[in-house]
């Protein structure tokens, strides 16, 4: 963040910001990093802009996760917030009870959508889904993000 609290925006970060073997590398060690724990994932990337720059739906991902897996990754962007994170406040009686009603039902408010930072500068978001428990598909999705940036 600069002085101001603002991301900086890294302009052309997806897909262009990366080669395409060093994103389909990170993905693919996703995967293989899911497939490991039986776990068959789709996986939505979104550009600095918050627009759609990737998809990937495992064959045997379950079928809901292909509506998922966009929708955290744009609720991680549009809220500059891991949605794992999210999950607490939306109860009834906490500042963001029913938060899921907004945006034409795009929010999602358990694990799986997170924030591609780096240094500061906020490069995207990304979302996955697929796995039984909303904690593994954030650890999934914290794996992407570590393949992307490192």
């Amino acid at each position: 963040m600069d002085r101001n609290g603002e991301f900086n925006l890294l302009k052309n970060f997806l897909p262009y910001h990366f080669k395409h073997e060093a994103l389909a590398t990170a993905v693919d060690k996703t995967i293989n990093f899911a497939r490991a724990k039986e776990i068959f994932i789709s996986i939505a990337i979104l550009d600095y802009q918050g627009r759609l720059a990737y998809f990937y739906r495992d064959p045997k991902a379950i079928l809901i996760s292909l509506d998922l897996a966009p929708k955290k990754a744009h609720t991680a962007y549009a809220l500059l917030e891991d949605t794992y994170n999210l999950k607490d406040l939306t109860l009834p009686g906490q500042p963001l009870y029913q938060l899921e009603t907004a945006n034409s039902g795009q929010i999602v408010t358990f694990g799986g959508g997170v924030l591609i930072q780096s240094k500061q500068t906020l490069l995207g978001a990304v979302g996955v889904s697929g796995a039984k428990s909303p904690k593994d598909d954030d650890l999934i999705a914290k794996k992407l993000v570590e393949y992307l940036i490192n």
